[in-house]
């Protein structure tokens, strides 16, 4: 209750109006740590109701947590589905009762546990208590849900083909004529049918709008913010790249001619030895690919192959345009889901590349000089006066306009707290 008294007196005395950055900063840290610290109160409270209602004598536990009707029976829901993981994984017990595991990374591992009905499938998932409750602890969800994939596919002992296989049954396309005349589409597609309509067609848009008079920023970032023109002009552009790859597939060769576009991502091990626990085999998007389907797509599709290595960063890039090549772009989506700006969520589909030495000051167009930034990010780098550096294991260092230092850390992972005083 301490934590919530403090809390409370904080809010009392914050004046938005009145607080300085670090303010801020240093209050959305203590936000977040507190989230873990009530998470874990609410895990206590949880084994506690369910403990009351195995007596016999009292409610059930949902109605318990709900209260007065304050909270909902999802809420509630979701409380005893993070329960039940806990009490199966005594590591990631221990971790949220300390506070440490993130509340996000949480509640992906008791779902994904809730989803394994198959008893032998749990046990193994169980089994890698230790591995995940350190990843719960380190990453940020969206990096540490694409790893949680991967352990939820090795206790199924399946590399992806019978869910592959489920998907690709699901698979649907309707198309119709609505009272304005107006023809709609709409569908749901497997992972390679997905790859290969959203590869096709995006070659197709950045084909249109090189040949168009749009600026550079807007070929690097067809799909544009939510709700502005420019993603009026990325959704108006969809369409006609839709349409034109359409029109002339029957009169064209190559790619038009069935060889779909497309970019998958392996990892150097597996290319040359097979498949093994640690496999990467996806999809530019993210999406899994079962390692015989990519063995296959690469023999009948024009594929951008990326080969990462160990570290999940691809082994070789180019260094020939000022504007990021479809290579560079499919090897930077593998390296970061989002913004590289630590923080923000901006999906990398709507980010900018941005070249951390400028190209006018010789900054070249090679990985080891490039990231993904979002619209507001992008314009802090370069009219905010933000400044920014990579390492070779592209952690991000970032300073303020007065020169103080804001963050330092790998993709993904915990920010690293520099000694040295590193001012810009």
């Amino acid at each position: 209750m301490a934590v919530l008294a403090e809390f409370e007196a904080q809010m009392a005395e914050f004046d938005p109006s009145l607080a300085s950055l670090e303010t801020v900063q240093d209050l959305i840290t203590h936000l977040h740590h507190s989230r873990r610290v009530l998470l874990a109160f609410e895990d206590a409270l949880t084994e506690a109701a369910e403990r009351h209602e195995a007596t016999g004598k009292a409610p059930p536990a949902e109605d318990i947590l709900t209260g007065d009707g304050a909270a909902s029976k999802r809420g509630a829901r979701d409380a005893r589905r993070r329960r039940s993981a806990a009490a199966q994984m005594g590591g990631l017990s221990a971790s949220m009762r300390r506070g440490d595991a993130r509340a996000e990374n949480v509640e992906s591992i008791a779902r994904a546990l809730s989803r394994l009905t198959d008893d032998a499938h749990r046990e193994a998932f169980v089994q890698a208590d230790a591995e995940l409750t350190l990843l719960a602890e380190a990453l940020a969800p969206d990096e540490f849900a694409r790893r949680l994939d991967g352990f939820v596919r090795r206790a199924m002992a399946d590399d992806g083909a019978t869910r592959f296989e489920r998907q690709r049954a699901a698979s649907r396309l309707s198309l119709w004529v609505d009272r304005d005349g107006m023809t709609r589409l709409s569908g749901s597609f497997d992972p390679e049918w997905g790859a290969i309509l959203s590869g096709t067609i995006n070659a197709e848009m950045r084909s249109l709008a090189s040949a168009g008079a749009k600026a550079s920023d807007d070929l690097d970032n067809p799909g544009g913010e939510p709700g502005n023109q420019q993603s009026a002009f990325g959704d108006r552009l969809r369409a006609e790249a839709l349409v034109e790859r359409l029109r002339r597939s029957d009169r064209t060769s190559g790619v038009g001619r069935g060889l779909p576009l497309i970019g998958i991502v392996r990892d150097h091990r597996s290319v040359h030895h097979g498949p093994h626990p640690g496999t990467v085999s996806e999809f530019e998007n993210g999406t899994h690919c079962p390692h015989e389907t990519t063995v296959r797509l690469t023999c009948d599709a024009a594929v951008h192959d990326i080969v990462v290595d160990e570290a999940g960063l691809p082994l070789s890039v180019g260094r020939r345009y000022r504007t990021a090549t479809d290579a560079q772009r499919l090897a930077l989506r593998v390296i970061y889901r989002t913004c590289a700006w630590p923080g923000c969520d901006r999906t990398f589909e709507h980010c900018q590349i941005h070249h951390v030495v400028p190209w006018e000051h010789g900054g070249p167009t090679d990985l080891d000089n490039l990231v993904p930034l979002c619209s507001r990010h992008h314009h802090l780098a370069h009219e905010g006066g933000w400044a920014l550096k990579i390492e070779a294991d592209r952690s991000l260092w970032i300073w303020r306009p007065d020169g103080s230092l804001h963050h330092c850390g790998p993709p993904g992972g915990p920010p690293r707290h520099p000694k040295q005083d590193m001012t810009l």
